[in-house]
């Protein structure tokens, strides 16, 4: 079984993703997709936090967007649709235009 990335890892990748597919994304979306970028397993994946029923990914993966919620590069005002916004879109092309690899701050 693998380990989960860090909640920095994770909200650099998901804002990227947003950017990415330009519509948007489900929650349930974003997991899978996400997922299959860090290649994680179905175990790890599916791993339960202690004392609740969602599982560790799918939280870790929650924490990420808030992150980029309260930063302003996402959105998420419409029931179960992730979006990048506008200073989302131009934070990962700056990071493309200068060639920084450095994580989204969050």
């Amino acid at each position: 079984m693998n380990e989960l990335p860090d909640t920095h890892a994770v909200a650099s990748s998901l804002l990227r993703y947003l950017v990415g597919v330009g519509q948007p994304r489900s929650a349930s979306e974003a997991y899978k997709a996400l997922a299959q970028q860090f290649g994680l397993e179905r175990a790890t994946r599916s791993m339960r936090m202690p004392n609740q029923l969602e599982p560790h990914w799918n939280n870790r993966v929650r924490t990420a967007m808030n992150s980029l919620v309260k930063k302003g590069y996402a959105d998420r005002s419409v029931r179960d649709e992730w979006i990048a916004t506008k200073a989302g879109r131009e934070r990962v092309s700056w990071l493309e235009e200068t060639k920084n690899s450095v994580k989204i701050d969050i």
